[in-house]
């Protein structure tokens, strides 16, 4: 999979957007894929600038997402999740 920089993308979009070709032209003109170049164009048709630049992920603290799955594998096994099932559905007669 090929990666593209944001001002790549910018620089595609904008190319297209000025008329020069469609979307086959320009994305050979710009060396981009055309699948690619038409989710850019549709990005920055609804957000502009922002919706062709690349989403950033957020990262966590160590720290927090260790002790989520330390919790996961204490607390919460299938045992336990039986059991209490089987205790929630017992019948009384």
């Amino acid at each position: 999979m090929i990666r593209y920089t944001d001002k790549q993308k910018l620089d595609a979009v904008k190319a297209y957007r000025k008329g020069g070709g469609g979307l086959l032209a320009t994305a050979a003109a710009q060396g981009v894929n055309v699948a690619s170049l038409r989710k850019w164009v549709a990005g920055y048709d609804s957000l502009g600038d922002a919706g062709v630049v690349m989403k950033r992920r957020s990262n966590y603290d160590p720290a927090l997402k260790g002790s989520g799955a330390n919790f996961q594998r204490s607390q919460v096994t299938f045992p336990k999740v039986r059991a209490g099932y089987a205790e929630s559905t017992a019948c009384q007669i």
